[in-house]
C-alpha cells in the first residue's frame, strides 16, 4: 500500500528518516509472479539467449504483451540532485552530501540494489536541513510566499503546492492534514521559523519524495499507470529529474493519457537540454566512458601520455557518442561512422595531423577505424598500462553489446600454457597458449574470438600492423553470437551493427534502465514492440526511447503481491 508519513511517526526528523529507512523493499517480490515458459498460450515465450541465428526478439510469437515486475525505485544520487535543483529554482543550493551510488552491474538505477545504508540516511538528513535553510532564505522562485513569516497561510500553500511538486502528485486530504498538524505542533514547540524549516525538511525526507512511489491498482493482473505516475516515469527516464510545469499540467488534466499528447510530450522532452544530459548519464554507464580520464600508462613506453591526454580522450569519446545519438542518431553511426573528434592532444593518435585547441570532427582511415569500438580512448581504457588486453576488450563487447557476459573464471583455473613449443611473439600468442586448458577454453573461445579483433590497437589505442616485429593477426569468430567471421575491429563493428542480437541487447538494456530493473527480467514479449519500432526506424536512438516510453512495459505495471 502507499507509504504515508503519519503524525504519530513525525515526532522529529529522525523518526521520519527511520520511516524512510524501513522502506527498501520492492512493491512486488522481484520476478516471483513472472512466468517465462517456452510456449505459453497466455503471453510471452520467455527471454531467449542472444544468438547469431534468426531475427532475435522479432521472431517471438507473442499472444499478449509481456511485462516485468515493478520495483520500488529510490531516486539515485544523480536524480536526487537534479530534482532538488528543479524543485528550488533560483536558490543557491549547498553542495550535496550524498555518497557515491552502489551499482549492481553497470547502472545506478537498478532498484533492487538500492539499499538505504546508514551513510545514505545521514546524508539525506543533512541535505534536507541544509537545503531547507537555503531555500527559506530565498523563497520567491519556488513557493511565492514567505514561509518564515507567513504563518499558517503560507504553510498551507507550502504543503499543497510545493508538496505536489515534491511528491509528483497532489497530496490527499489526510496527508495535508498530517503535515499541517506537524507544522502546528512544531510552531508551539520551536517557533514559526524553525517550524517552517522542519516542514520543508520533513517533505524532503518523505518516502513520497525519495522514492518513485506508484499506487496499488485494482485486483486485476495489470494496472495502467495514472497520469501523474506516467508523468513521473517519463521525466525520470528522459530527464533524470521531476516533471516540469507543462508535464504536470498534462497530468492534472489527464491529457497525458491520450496517445497523441503523449507522443507530443516525448518529442518536446527529447528536444530539451535535460534529455541530452540524461542520455549522457546512461551512455556513460553503458560504455564506461568515465574510466577513460583515469587511465594510466607506462611512462617509458608512452612518454607522450599524461592526464591532459587522458582528459582529451574522454572528451573525444563523449563527443562522438553525443554526435552518434543526437546528430547521426543511429546505431549504425555509433558503430561504423569513420570519423572521430580530435584536438591537438590526440590528433596524432588517429593520424589526423596536428589538430587544434578545440574538439573537431575529422575523417579517419576507414580501414583502421570505425565508430566507438575503435576509438583510442576506449581502446586505451580497455588495455593494461603496457600492453593491449584482448580479454578486457572481448568481455566488453560480449557484455555491453551482446548481453552475453561470460562468468568469472573457475577456481583453480590453469592459465600457464606450459608445454608449448611455439614461439611467443605477440599478445595474441600469449593468450592463445594461456587459454588452451579445458578450464579456460569454454569461455575464452568467445572472449578471445572477439578480443583478438582489436589487436591492431596498442595499449594507447594507436593503430599498428606489427607487434615485436611479428604481423598482427586480428581474425576472429564467435559463430554462436556473430553470424560471420571477421578480420579486425572494423569488420567486427560492421557485423555487430547488422546483428539482431546487438539490436536486442541495446534495446533491452535501455528498456531495463527505464524500468529500474534488470535486462534478464524482461521477456521477449516485453521487448517486442520496442525492438520492432527501433528496427523499423533504421535503429534510430530517439525512436528507441520513444518506443520504450509508449510501450506496455513502461505504461502498465503488474498487480502487486499481497
Amino acid at each position: 500500500m502507499l507509504i504515508y508519513v503519519r503524525a504519530a511517526a513525525v515526532v522529529g526528523l529522525s523518526a521520519v528518516t527511520l520511516s524512510f529507512a524501513a522502506c527498501t523493499g520492492n512493491i512486488e517480490a522481484f520476478g516471483e509472479s513472472e512466468q517465462h515458459p517456452a510456449d505459453d498460450d497466455d503471453g510471452g515465450t520467455g527471454f531467449v539467449k542472444p544468438s547469431s541465428k534468426g531475427n532475435g526478439v522479432l521472431d517471438a510469437k507473442c499472444h499478449s504483451d509481456g511485462r516485468a515486475s515493478t520495483p520500488l525505485a529510490r531516486l539515485t544520487k544523480f536524480e536526487y540532485e537534479r530534482t532538488i535543483r528543479d524543485l528550488f529554482v533560483g536558490v543557491s543550493l549547498p553542495q550535496s552530501a550524498m555518497p557515491s551510488e552502489h551499482k549492481e552491474g553497470s547502472y545506478d538505477a537498478f532498484a533492487p540494489a538500492q539499499t538505504a545504508s546508514a551513510d545514505i540516511v545521514e546524508a539525506l538528513k543533512s541535505n534536507a536541513k541544509a537545503i531547507a535553510t537555503a531555500a527559506l532564505a530565498n523563497p520567491q522562485g519556488w513557493i511565492g510566499c514567505a514561509p518564515l513569516t507567513g504563518g499558517k497561510t503560507c504553510a498551507t500553500t507550502l504543503v499543497s503546492e510545493f508538496g505536489k511538486r515534491a511528491f509528483r502528485r497532489p497530496l490527499e486530504d489526510g496527508e495535508r492534514d498530517r503535515y499541517l498538524a506537524f507544522y502546528d505542533a512544531s510552531v508551539g514547540k520551536f517557533g514559526a521559523s524553525t517550524a517552517a524549516r522542519m516542514l520543508v525538511e520533513v517533505l524532503l525526507l518523505s518516502p513520497q519524495f525519495l522514492f518513485r512511489v506508484e499506487a496499488p491498482g485494482s485486483e486485476e493482473p495489470t494496472t495502467a499507470l495514472n497520469a501523474w505516475e506516467l508523468a513521473s516515469r517519463l521525466s525520470y527516464f528522459l530527464w533524470d529529474s521531476m516533471p516540469d510545469d507543462e508535464l504536470f499540467s498534462k497530468a492534472e488534466s489527464k491529457e497525458l493519457l491520450n496517445q497523441d499528447v503523449l507522443n507530443q510530450q516525448i518529442k518536446r522532452m527529447l528536444s530539451d537540454a535535460r534529455a541530452k544530459q540524461a542520455v549522457e548519464h546512461f551512455t556513460e554507464q553503458w560504455l564506461g566512458l568515465g574510466k577513460i580520464a583515469t587511465i594510466k600508462k607506462d611512462a617509458t613506453l608512452f612518454p607522450s601520455f599524461g592526464p591532459q591526454m587522458a582528459t582529451s580522450l574522454q572528451a573525444s569519446a563523449r563527443s562522438f557518442v553525443d554526435h552518434a545519438f543526437w546528430e547521426a542518431e543511429t546505431l549504425q553511426a555509433l558503430l561504423m561512422e569513420p570519423r572521430t573528434f580530435v584536438n591537438r592532444d590526440i590528433a596524432d593518435l588517429v593520424g589526423a595531423g596536428q589538430g587544434t585547441a578545440s574538439m573537431t570532427l575529422v575523417d579517419v582511415d576507414q580501414t583502421q577505424r570505425a565508430g566507438i569500438l575503435t576509438h583510442p580512448g576506449l581502446m586505451a581504457a580497455l588495455a593494461h598500462e603496457d600492453v593491449s588486453a584482448p580479454v578486457l576488450r572481448g568481455v566488453f563487447v560480449l557484455d555491453r553489446l551482446l548481453c552475453s557476459a561470460p562468468p568469472p573464471p573457475p577456481a583453480g583455473a590453469v592459465t600457464s600454457g606450459e608445454g608449448t613449443t611455439r614461439k611467443i611473439e605477440t599478445t595474441r600468442d600469449k593468450f592463445e597458449f594461456s587459454h588452451i586448458g579445458p578450464s579456460c577454453a569454454g569461455c575464452h573461445e568467445a572472449i578471445d574470438g572477439v578480443g583478438f579483433a582489436f589487436e591492431h590497437y596498442d595499449a594507447l589505442g594507436r593503430f599498428r600492423t606489427q607487434e615485436n616485429g611479428a604481423e598482427i593477426n586480428a581474425k576472429g569468430a564467435v559463430p554462436e553470437l556473430i553470424a560471420e567471421p571477421f578480420d579486425g575491429a572494423v569488420q567486427l563493428s560492421e557485423r555487430l551493427a547488422d546483428s539482431p542480437a546487438v539490436r536486442d541487447c541495446i534495446a533491452g538494456q535501455w528498456a531495463a534502465y527505464a524500468a529500474a530493473t534488470s535486462f534478464t527480467q524482461l521477456d521477449e514479449c516485453s521487448l517486442f514492440p520496442i525492438v520492432k519500432r527501433f528496427d523499423g526506424s533504421g535503429k534510430n536512438f530517439k525512436e528507441l526511447l520513444a518506443a520504450i516510453a509508449t510501450s506496455p512495459l513502461f505504461r502498465i505495471r503488474q498487480a502487486q503481491a499481497e
